[in-house]
């Protein structure tokens, strides 16, 4: 029971900003935990992003005037798309469809204090995050086509910061919205 009154004596003592990183820890634990328990291996939801993104991206191409095809080393799943007039493919695995980066959101969300109308916000946030995916997704297969010795830099580096960046403006925007209300 010791350990018990030493969490409520840190918490009592944290302030606004250390409560919201003990939150946010406390979030990001039970999600990983969720995520890598019961949704890897048990469900389909990494496979339906994955499906989405790659059709999504592959009709970004298409009305972008790039000819592309879509399909897969396992046959009945979409994870893979060709550009006709390039070379090669781009493969979307289980860290790229944007789940976690979708879930991100919500958990930023919940552990900052706001009203219940301020955080219906997170699904208009899941919703970009999903699109900037998309397109990066599709710019990671013109890059394969047609520059492949730029894919595994912008791959690594250029859209993760970049959707990094953006994601954590689009949260200060929120908060400043939050702030203000």
């Amino acid at each position: 029971m010791e350990w018990m009154r030493a969490c409520k004596q840190l918490w009592q003592n944290a302030g606004a900003g250390g409560r919201f990183l003990i939150r946010l820890g406390l979030f990001l634990l039970i999600w990983e935990l969720i995520y890598r328990l019961l949704v890897v291996p048990y469900t389909g939801v990494d496979q339906f992003f994955i499906e989405r993104e790659v059709q999504h991206a592959g009709w970004l191409l298409e009305k972008l005037g790039f000819p592309v095809d879509l399909s897969s080393a396992t046959p009945g799943i979409i994870d893979r798309i060709y550009i006709i007039d390039g070379y090669g493919s781009v493969v979307v695995k289980r860290n790229c469809n944007a789940l976690e980066l979708m879930a991100i959101i919500p958990l930023l969300m919940w552990a900052y204090p706001a009203s219940r109308r301020h955080r219906s916000w997170m699904v208009a946030g899941m919703l970009i995050v999903f699109l900037l995916n998309m397109v990066r997704i599709a710019a990671l297969a013109w890059l394969q086509a047609y520059h492949p010795q730029w894919l595994d830099f912008n791959h690594t580096y250029t859209f993760n910061v970049l959707v990094a960046v953006l994601i954590m403006l689009g949260w200060l925007w929120w908060i400043k919205k939050v702030d203000a209300a």
